[in-house]
């Protein structure tokens, strides 16, 4: 809680109009709650983990479908590169291609992808390939 001390004065002009105040104590109070600050912080955490992703899907050789409602991916990992790149599909259902999002590179390493999803999540592995990754 923050304190201000005011100290003012009896002041008056030639009208003979005067103000007249008192020394006190001013407490002021963050107008939140412990309860707000805790959904805030709550909130803060849920967005985070939407666009950092909070669930994982891991060693995936063939087409799977990890989300069948709208998200977000986030980072895939190539774990094997294999000899062909991949795909990422905004779709809930296996062969549903019509809506690519992104290219999984043959190449070993995690990328970046951070894409939102409006019918799921459909991930395609290139020949060989192995991946790993996050969403929400």
């Amino acid at each position: 809680m923050a304190h201000f001390d005011i100290a003012m004065r009896q002041m008056g002009n030639s009208d003979g109009h005067y103000l007249t105040t008192n020394r006190r104590r001013i407490s002021l109070r963050h107008p939140n709650s412990r309860e707000e600050h805790r959904q805030a912080v709550n909130a803060l955490a849920q967005a985070y983990f939407n666009v950092q992703g909070a669930q994982n899907f891991a060693g995936l050789t063939a087409p799977t479908v990890v989300k069948t409602s709208s998200g977000r991916v986030a980072v895939i990992s190539v774990v094997v590169a294999g000899s062909a790149p991949g795909m990422i599909y905004d779709a809930a259902t296996l062969g549903v291609t019509t809506k690519p999002l992104c290219v999984i590179p043959n190449t070993a390493g995690p990328f970046v992808a951070n894409l939102p999803t409006s019918f799921g999540l459909l991930i395609v592995p290139g020949t060989g390939q192995t991946v790993s990754g996050s969403f929400s």
